[in-house]
């Protein structure tokens, strides 16, 4: 049973809020877990190929982009980089390289879910994709101390895209002031503003504790 409460949120442009039922939402990639891809790049890019085109990098993102608002699954992810960049790989060494992107938490952050989850509702919002999620549910058990887990691919939406953040809060039957929303790129926090969302830039995981002692005091 969720109680009803209301904290003071002094964080926001240094204005204090009074927030009803606060409910806390993090982001996955470099806010749960860190994101160590220097070795993924590294092999990402002897794979290319002579018909590799210029713009790689800003090619790459944008099928990244597609494959994790769940425009296409994995197969269809990798056979779009053969294809469209003219990359040459085994997708099981993709897969292999791919899952090395997430490797630990970040220094604090399961101490600080364990310590507010009893306190008030916590989810998360990530932008992210299959491949990663079929095995991290299995191997990164702080993935079970969260309420619910609204990822990109299955909501067929992605930050900083507006939808994503209104089927949040149809999804919590919620309103947006209740949400207090950290995440790790300033676009999507301010995405989530425009939303009616609490937004917070994430920093590490001592300062979001900070933050948190604070709104709860």
């Amino acid at each position: 049973m969720i109680l009803v409460y209301s904290y003071q949120f002094p964080i926001t442009n240094n204005k204090s809020l009074m927030i009803e039922n606060p409910i806390l939402i993090l982001d996955l990639g470099n806010v749960i877990f860190t994101i160590e891809n220097e070795g993924f790049n590294a092999w990402l890019n002897s794979c290319k190929t002579k018909n590799t085109p210029a713009n790689f990098d800003s090619a790459f993102r944008d099928l990244y982009f597609y494959y994790e608002r769940g425009d296409f699954d994995c197969q269809s992810f990798m056979n779009q980089l053969k294809d469209e960049l003219a990359l040459t790989f085994e997708n099981e060494k993709f897969k292999e390289m791919w899952l090395s992107i997430w490797v630990k938490n970040n220094p604090g952050i399961e101490e600080l879910v364990k310590d507010f989850k009893d306190r008030l509702p916590c989810y998360i919002l990530s932008n992210t994709n299959a491949m990663h999620m079929d095995v991290y549910f299995e191997t990164k058990p702080i993935l079970s101390e969260f309420r619910k887990v609204f990822l990109s691919y299955a909501m067929k939406c992605a930050k900083p895209e507006k939808e994503i953040y209104m089927k949040v809060i149809e999804e919590l039957n919620c309103k947006p002031e209740q949400i207090i929303f950290f995440d790790d790129k300033e676009e999507n926090i301010e995405s989530a503003k425009a939303c009616g969302y609490n937004g917070v830039v994430f920093k590490d995981a001592f300062q979001t504790r900070r933050d948190l002692e604070a709104l709860l005091a």
